[in-house]
């Protein structure tokens, strides 16, 4: 890893906290990032503290485990839910954290599994999780997801190169698209941000989400949006 890199990734963390999920003062905040984006987990955490944050708690997911039980558990698995995940952000929610998702998986983690299945694991979870998408939708809560690559999503978005190049091709569109490659890059998201309000906004036609969002996100972000119901379309896999 180059310094230049580091420098960019740091930049990337503090845009995440500052501008991404407007942390305050005191303020905890409820960090979920794919077991392989730990490096990164760890760059928000120390930008958190930095910008005054109470205290960071960090929940790691593993796609690996995720597909695991759809390959091989039981037909009742798939009706149980893991409450501990869903309770932390309901919990942190309801204190006032900011919470923040660092989002990188493999667009095709789930291609060939049961659709009933999947179905049924985020009816559930969805169903479980409401008291948090109500906060969401009411914006009662600071949240933000940022991405981060994984090589799977970096293979499919640039397959004609190798692994660890695609991986750096990728890092370097997200830095340079959230201004992480800036000297100053709070300052020159803040710019672009003034600068898009001043354009008038085009109207959105259409919009995909991922099925394990939160229903009540979905309709909040479509709702703001302006986007029709006939116009929006949850997908059974991760979005690529």
């Amino acid at each position: 890893m180059s310094p230049d890199f580091e420098r960019k990734l740091d930049n990337y963390a503090r845009l995440a906290v500052e501008v991404g999920v407007g942390l305050a003062p005191g303020q905890r905040l409820l960090l979920r990032a794919p077991v392989e984006c730990a490096d990164l987990a760890r760059r928000i955490t120390v930008a958190a503290y930095r910008a005054g944050a109470l205290l960071v708690d960090v929940l790691f997911d593993d796609e690996a485990n995720t597909l695991s039980r759809f390959q091989h558990a039981p037909e009742a698995s798939f009706d149980e839910i893991s409450t501990w995940s869903a309770d932390a952000l309901i919990k942190a929610s309801e204190r006032g954290d900011a919470i923040l998702r660092v989002h990188g998986s493999n667009p095709d983690l789930l291609a060939g599994q049961n659709g009933g299945h999947i179905a049924r694991v985020q009816k559930n979870l969805q169903r479980y999780s409401e008291p948090f998408s109500r906060r969401i939708s009411a914006k009662e809560v600071n949240w933000s997801i940022v991405a981060a690559p994984v090589l799977p999503w970096a293979r499919r978005v640039f397959p004609e190169l190798a692994p660890e190049a695609a991986m750096d091709a990728l890092w370097e569109e997200i830095f340079r698209i959230c201004r992480a490659d800036r000297d100053d890059p709070v300052a020159a998201w803040r710019e672009h941000t003034a600068a898009l309000k001043r354009r008038r906004r085009g109207q959105v036609i259409r919009i995909e989400f991922e099925h394990e969002m939160p229903r009540g996100l979905m309709e909040f972000v479509a709702t703001e949006l302006g986007v029709p119901e006939n116009r929006v379309s949850v997908l059974k896999g991760p979005l690529a």
